[in-house]
């Protein structure tokens, strides 16, 4: 399993890293067509291995006086990685209010909006559970371009990991419902805590339509094919056209601290982005 410690042995914890970067190599030739020549693609990857430009953003959900900012951290870690030493750590709440966190990582990749086909490959990690250690989504990641005209496209996917919710165990994907951008159900995967899974996100922002979404991982391996399905489109108040990546998580819904106070953080890991054309 590509799992690590700080104090796993050296000689176990290399020969696992060797597996790893094995399978994430494997993986992408499996899920990423080569471009035809160097010009027709742009690539952006991160393995988390030295300091990145990503950065943090607090989204109140909806207004609500239940959201809390300035009480998560988006952080490098060698706590746990898939490969080499360092992962992405998203830790919604990780001052332990009483309030929840719906917390983003996202940096900007391209300075100008997405074209073409996407695919979207990176690894992510549910801590184990423990005290107090709830979620309510993640992991979530999302490609987010924005145009000349104001408008984002985004294609994202996130995983509702609330255990008390009827959603439990369920993907969902952004998408266009009625004219702007919402959440939709996918497909129930329930997934494990403490283990690594990758998701594949892949889509055409020429055509404003979705590809496909793998999920693979221990007792998991979902692939399907998502043609007919609509990008969400928003006017979000972004004014500079780029093409930006989220890593993103949230704390257990606490219904404004009634529940108690609750963290959650979720890794990631080996991110590859991919446009063509």
């Amino acid at each position: 399993m590509c799992s690590f410690t700080k104090n796993t042995d050296n000689a176990i914890r290399s020969s696992r890293i060797l597996s790893c970067v094995a399978i994430v190599a494997s993986m992408s030739l499996l899920f990423v067509a080569q471009p035809s020549s160097a010009s027709a693609s742009r690539v952006f990857r991160d393995g988390f291995e030295s300091p990145g430009n990503w950065q943090t953003f607090e989204e109140v959900v909806g207004g609500s006086d239940c959201y809390g900012s300035g009480i998560g951290q988006v952080a490098r870690t060698n706590e746990v990685a898939l490969a080499g030493s360092s992962s992405l750590r998203v830790a919604a709440n990780v001052a332990e209010s009483l309030k929840s966190n719906h917390l983003i990582a996202h940096q900007p990749v391209f300075d100008t909006p997405a074209s073409g086909k996407m695919t979207f490959i990176v690894w992510a990690r549910q801590e184990p559970e423990g005290p107090g250690r709830q979620g309510e989504t993640g992991p979530e990641i999302s490609v987010q371009s924005t145009a000349a005209d104001g408008l984002t496209t985004i294609a994202g996917v996130q995983y509702l990991t609330n255990p008390h919710a009827p959603g439990h165990g369920t993907w969902q994907i952004w998408q266009d419902v009625g004219g702007r951008g919402g959440w939709s159900p996918l497909f129930t995967q329930p997934i494990q805590r403490g283990v690594w899974y990758q998701l594949v996100l892949e889509a055409d922002f020429t055509t404003g339509r979705y590809l496909r979404f793998t999920l693979t991982g221990p007792g998991a391996q979902k692939s399907l094919s998502l043609t007919q399905v609509r990008l969400g489109v928003d006017a979000k108040g972004f004014t500079t056209p780029a093409t930006e990546v989220t890593l993103e998580a949230e704390n257990l819904y606490n219904n404004c601290g009634t529940a108690g106070a609750t963290s959650f953080r979720v890794h990631y890991d080996e991110l590859l982005l991919v446009l063509q054309g």
